[in-house]
């Protein structure tokens, strides 16, 4: 070999050595962090990145996500990934990955601050994992910004008032139907005696492969299908109306001779097998001038033998925005319908068309009692005119939360159904049918619990209901036969039923949901025992009412600094020999009795919204008739008193919680146990020693050692409220010039309790469930 021909040889291997080499130790700079990668894998991470950029540009979230994984793989800290990934599951409606990446990218305020629709979506996602107080704090960051958006503060009002929405939870009953699939199934509808639902199933058996799908989360098109009523089996419905893209949701009228459906904004395509040969008949579609595919609204007549006529686009429609989920008024005269037509109050709205000469008329935005910044869709009309309907612009549970709202009153205010119709997920697509003076339906939900992405679920509303009631002799325990009983509605048009129970002491009355009743049972030579029921509330299989033979005691009750006798006292009674008990509600005298028995002790326990919860302890000693008398004294709960007999103390410079003040505060635990309807401050307080910046930061500490200490025990964080003073209020001279014994500055190193207000009596009935962990015995304060 020459020289040259040598060194030729030698240069190419160095070159290749170098081109190599950088290829290995490429750098390049991500949201300000430095990364390493080859040149070549640079290049294709940035290849990968713009082609998952344009499939999201063209709504193909399901395949981008999947190119942004990969980008990811090559450069794991890209924030930028991160966010497209956070957005692109928000927008598949996959909650639980969405608020994954975006906790990993939330504290990049810079990024973050390009698109704050971000604090939104993120916000969304911890409702759906029912993170409320998280979600609040993001709501209120992107409120900074934009304090005139009223979507925000519906949903930061429902935040704050979320026991309101299982109000009316007992008076719904919901099941998975048993047709949903893996997939799609959804926007259910009414059809003769018999379902449709639009589901995403496959429709071609084997030669399934061959049909295309949905770019925007890679599933197959929608369709509609009929749900037969006794099998429950599921088939393709009419073929005429079917196309080879999206179609679905519709509805009837007319007699159910007019369909009105959505479908894509394509001419009609068709995939078909004819004696063994596959006949494809492309599908044009039509784009708006941002290159979106929208929807359209179509309308179908029936011919003379009962066949659907081909279907003809409604004259509103437009290629530049959608209109779908159509329902009709039961007297077909009114269409309603959902868009994202420009300028209307959010991302889509519901309009009403009204039908003039058989047409219909230009259509009109339902309006801001309607229609928020958020979307609102999926609406259903009743017979009545009330419309349902799904937003995620009110206050809600999370996700889209079905609504209603009365038409035909103009003040009427929309009103979210409430547990268990809405979730922390998406609930939408409602249809409605009265049977037998019960309303029952349909509706979607992708709620936990689930089969697919998004299922039908069944229900029924229940306005009435029968429970069997079972009188109780107190002495025995024996049921009581031939006690008389009456039950009256407390409404002013309310009758008394009388009745009388059997020989096994049974007793069966119907009562309406809508009321609240009052129930009385005595028997001759017993006492009486007066009951308020209220049907919502669950009181078992069998509502008990007790009597006993005539040895009563009785009394009245009354607040300890007026004299004022009480009403609606809550009066617990316990034999503490065999622990049964009895409770009784005083009316507008104060009065309570209740049976007794000779020689036995019972404890009184007086309960009353914002009133100190008292016990005492009562014998009735050998009388064998008769009354004893124990009256009861109550003292009201004022803002601002303090709520300890002794000092919590700290030790100098800690802030962790010292023996003597756990006793203290078990009593504590125990005095809001017994009086849920307290919200309380804990105050901290440090010595004048160190700097007052840094006596507030030891200050919170110590409230937070608190209120960790509280939760622990069962106490509800929505009761306490932490307040650091630091050394702003001492309770000597011992400021930070004055010389004092250890003694003196003790004092100063304490946490304070005082009440500064009540949880509602919705609230505080849901607070009185919880249970405490530790016991601790009873302490009045």
């Amino acid at each position: 070999m020459k020289n040259s021909t040598k060194i030729l040889w030698i240069k190419r291997v160095i070159v290749l050595i170098a081109f190599v080499w950088l290829s290995q130790i490429v750098m390049t700079q991500v949201y300000g962090a430095t990364v390493t990668v080859g040149s070549v894998k640079y290049q294709n991470y940035e290849r990968i990145k713009a082609r998952a950029a344009q499939f999201y540009q063209d709504l193909a979230y399901a395949k981008g996500v999947k190119l942004y994984h990969r980008a990811l793989g090559i450069v794991p800290t890209d924030d930028t990934v991160r966010l497209e990934l956070a957005y692109g599951y928000y927008q598949l409606h996959d909650y639980d990955s969405a608020r994954v990446y975006y906790e990993l990218i939330m504290s990049n305020s810079s990024l973050i601050s390009e698109n704050e629709d971000h604090y939104l979506h993120y916000a969304e996602t911890l409702i759906t994992a029912e993170r409320y107080q998280e979600a609040s704090v993001w709501f209120r960051k992107y409120q900074d910004s934009h304090p005139d958006d009223l979507r925000v503060e519906e949903r930061l009002y429902g935040l704050s008032r979320m026991l309101d929405f299982y109000n009316d939870s007992i008076r719904f009953e919901v099941e998975l139907a048993e047709f949903n699939t893996d997939g799609y199934d959804f926007a259910p509808t009414y059809y003769e005696d018999e379902l449709l639902i639009v589901s995403s199933r496959p429709t071609m058996g084997a030669m399934q492969f061959l049909k295309p799908k949905y770019n925007w989360d890679n599933t197959y098109f929608l369709n509609i299908f009929r749900v037969e009523g006794e099998s429950g089996e599921v088939e393709l419905y009419d073929k005429r109306i079917k196309s080879g893209y999206h179609e679905g949701p519709l509805c009837f009228y007319d007699g159910e001779t007019r369909v009105i459906f959505t479908r894509n904004n394509y001419t009609k395509g068709e995939l078909r097998v004819r004696n063994r040969k596959l006949t494809v008949k492309t599908a044009e579609a039509k784009e708006s001038n941002e290159g979106v595919n929208k929807l359209k609204l179509f309308l179908a007549e029936r011919d003379d033998e009962g066949n659907w006529k081909p279907a003809e686009e409604i004259w509103f429609n437009s290629d530049e925005y959608s209109c779908g989920h159509p329902t009709v008024s039961a007297d077909g005269q009114r269409l309603y319908f959902s868009s994202d037509k420009a300028r209307g109050y959010g991302k889509t709205d519901i309009y009403m068309s009204t039908r003039e000469d058989d047409k219909w008329g230009r259509p009109v935005n339902l309006g801001a009692h309607v229609n928020t910044e958020g979307s609102e869709m999926f609406p259903f009309v009743d017979e009545n005119e009330i419309l349902y309907f799904a937003s995620n612009g009110r206050k809600g549970l999370g996700g889209l939360d079905i609504f209603k709202i009365d038409l035909k009153d103009p003040n009427s205010v929309a009103e979210n159904l409430g547990y268990p119709m809405n979730s922390a997920k998406d609930d939408f697509g409602i249809t409605i049918k009265k049977k037998n003076g019960l309303e029952e339906g349909y509706f979607s939900s992708n709620r936990e619990g689930g089969i697919g992405l998004d299922d039908v679920y069944a229900f029924r509303y229940i306005k009435s209901g029968s429970v069997p009631g079972l009188v109780i002799d107190m002495q025995s325990g024996q049921p009581l036969a031939n006690a008389q009983v009456g039950v009256k509605s407390q409404s002013s048009a309310g009758k008394t039923v009388e009745g009388v129970t059997d020989e096994s002491g049974v007793f069966a009355y119907d009562y309406s949901f809508d009321e609240i009743y009052s129930m009385t049972a005595t028997k001759e030579g017993y006492s009486v025992d007066h009951l308020e029921m209220d049907p919502t509330v669950s009181y078992g299989d069998t509502i008990r009412m007790y009597v006993t033979r005539e040895l009563r005691v009785e009394g009245v009750i009354t607040d300890q600094m007026s004299g004022e006798r009480l009403e609606s006292a809550q009066v617990l009674v316990t034999n503490q020999e065999t622990q049964e008990q009895v409770r009784i509600v005083t009316e507008a005298d104060g009065y309570y009795s209740f049976a007794a028995e000779s020689g036995t002790t019972y404890s009184v326990e007086l309960v009353k919204y914002e009133y100190l919860t008292k016990q005492t302890f009562m014998n009735t000693g050998n009388n064998l008739a008769g009354v004893v008398v124990h009256d009861g004294e109550m003292e009201r709960l004022l803002v601002g008193k303090e709520l300890a007999v002794e000092p919590i103390l700290y030790d100098l410079d800690k802030h962790d919680i010292r023996n003597d003040a756990k006793i203290i505060l078990d009593q504590l635990v125990v005095v809001l146990r017994e009086n849920p309807s307290i919200i309380i401050e804990v105050g901290t307080h440090t010595d004048s020693r160190a700097s007052a910046l840094y006596n507030r930061e030891l200050s919170d500490r110590r409230a937070q050692s608190v209120i960790s200490y509280l939760e622990e025990r069962g106490v509800s964080s929505e009761r306490v409220v932490s307040r650091a003073y630091g050394e702003s209020q001492l309770l000597n001279h011992c400021a930070n010039s004055a010389s004092c014994e250890e003694e003196m500055h003790q004092l100063n190193r304490r946490a304070e309790v005082k009440i500064i207000g009540f949880l509602s009596k919705d609230e505080q009935a849901i607070s009185s469930t919880e249970q405490i962990e530790n016991s601790v015995s009873s302490v009045s304060f």
